[in-house]
């Protein structure tokens, strides 16, 4: 709130006005007073109060300007401030907060407000120095603030300093024991830091913690995945899909890994749930063909790609349905000529492999090898 006991008596009037329309509502018309003002006189603490004012009809573009004019009449103001980071964060103009507000005045300001809001934009800004020298100010006076802590750990981390992400994000976890986004942040820095036993503790423990919640079974895939323990990996998929049996993403990702298990009936059935639910869904059509052309069902094929085109998947996945089919039939020039509608961002690896042998059965071995290159 904008102050009125040093301001002169017509200014104060104004500022009274304007303050009474908004508590009553009428925020246009409190706008509109101020600004009327403003075209006559010039005062800082009217831009403050307009800048505010557009702050709370949520026209923070709007709000920036008079901002901006206020603090450079009242750089020490920390009230201004305040609002000024609001609005550029609300602008996600996170650089802009970082050079308007100085670190010396966050640092100033009692609530720590200015101190999150420059943390949260120097993160955004991967200036992660910046974030860590914040937040750590903000963990020294208001210790029990576990999102800071949270924080503090993500920007250490992102300034390569995994070993002291961990122990700041232990803390979060010792003040928020049921955050299972917190037990997340931890596990992934302590992968960071090379300590995988103790992220595998952590992501099984925030996985008890609820029935519901997938992430944390999705967080142990990628690890165990990563350390080549395909069996626990498909595992942890298979409880994360049951958690969340309506994901079409997690759906085809399951069907991907069963495949790579030769579970080819349960892949097929996942890769036909993902397409009840996403119609569209090219990565569930691409499984159904791999699952088709390994189980010798090549016959299903051009059928499964006219349904993919019928059902609205893009021409580029449709063309490589068809190309898979092409290939088992041994109509390979045709297949060549289906790759070639394919994008070249799309199953990279499976659109060579199929150019390659497709060249190569049409004796041109120089094309076939060139396009392993």
């Amino acid at each position: 709130m904008v102050g009125t006991s040093t301001l002169d008596p017509a200014t104060a009037e104004i500022i009274r006005n304007a303050i009474a329309a908004a508590r009553f509502g009428r925020l246009a018309d409190a706008i509109e007073i101020v600004e009327a003002a403003l075209r006559l006189t010039p005062a800082p603490p009217l831009s403050a109060l307009l800048g505010l004012l557009q702050l709370q009809a949520g026209n923070a573009e709007a709000a920036v300007k008079p901002l901006r004019v206020a603090m450079q009449a009242l750089p020490t103001d920390s009230a201004i401030a305040l609002n000024l980071a609001a609005a550029l964060s609300a602008l996600d103009q996170h650089a802009d907060l970082l050079d308007s507000i100085p670190e010396g005045l966050a640092a100033a300001e009692k609530s720590g407000r200015l101190l999150r809001s420059r943390g949260f934009a120097a993160q955004q800004c991967e200036r992660f120095p910046e974030a860590v020298a914040a937040y750590r100010l903000v963990v020294e006076r208001q210790p029990d603030d576990w999102e800071s802590w949270n924080n503090l750990g993500n920007a250490l981390t992102g300034a390569g300093e995994a070993a002291e992400g961990a122990v700041a994000l232990t803390e979060a976890c010792r003040l928020q024991p049921g955050s299972a986004p917190v037990r997340i942040n931890l596990a992934r820095t302590l992968i960071q830091a090379g300590q995988d036993g103790e992220a595998e503790r952590v992501l099984i423990e925030a996985g008890e913690q609820s029935d519901t919640d997938e992430l944390p079974l999705l967080e142990l895939y990628a690890l165990h995945k990563r350390q080549g323990h395909d069996d626990r990996a498909l595992a942890d998929l298979q409880q994360a899909a049951l958690r969340k049996p309506r994901d079409p993403a997690l759906l085809v990702t399951l069907g991907g890994e069963l495949c790579l298990a030769l579970q080819m009936d349960e892949a097929e059935s996942r890769f036909l749930e993902a397409i009840a639910l996403d119609s569209t869904n090219a990565d569930a059509h691409i499984g159904l063909a791999v699952v088709y052309e390994h189980d010798n069902q090549a016959d299903r094929l051009p059928r499964l790609a006219n349904q993919a085109r019928d059902r609205g998947v893009p021409v580029g996945q449709c063309s490589l349905i068809e190309a898979f089919g092409h290939r088992r039939a041994g109509h390979f020039a045709e297949a060549v000529k289906a790759i070639g509608q394919v994008p070249e961002d799309i199953e990279v690896i499976r659109r060579f492999s199929i150019l390659g042998e497709s060249l190569d059965r049409l004796g041109d071995s120089d094309a076939a090898f060139a396009a392993f290159q």
